[in-house]
């Protein structure tokens, strides 16, 4: 009786952290292409270019995640866990550079993907998903 439960839960983690997974290389690519085009075509600075990238990525994903029903929809407590995971990811990637020696590129992907899935499991410690 117990496996059944145990099964059904795995499962619909499954489907929600695959979901999570799928939009956050959505919003990856989108931003990557959007700085591109805002910067390399249009000219604008980079500080402001990737501002309003972050702008538009940010709610857009918020607004995806509650549309795929990942999240619930509590826009408060995404954007204050958010906006702390994105000072956390500028802290570790400047620390693993500077102090560590580690490149840009290799710091960011790590950091990137360890805070990609401790995002995943705060959000569902403050029962945003």
């Amino acid at each position: 009786m117990v496996w059944p439960k145990i099964k059904n839960a795995a499962s619909a983690h499954g489907k929600k952290f695959s979901l999570f997974v799928f939009i956050g290389i959505l919003k990856t690519v989108f931003t990557i292409a959007l700085n591109g085009v805002l910067i390399d075509v249009f000219g604008i600075s980079a500080f402001f270019g990737s501002s309003i990238t972050a702008i538009i990525v940010f709610a857009g994903t918020y607004f995806a995640y509650v549309f795929c029903n990942v999240i619930k929809p509590k826009f408060m407590e995404y954007s204050v866990s958010t906006v702390g995971f994105i000072i956390l990811q500028v802290v570790l990637i400047s620390l693993m550079v500077y102090f560590l020696g580690i490149s840009g590129t290799l710091s960011s992907a790590i950091v990137i993907v360890v805070l990609f899935v401790l995002r995943y499991a705060f959000f569902r410690n403050i029962g945003i998903i």
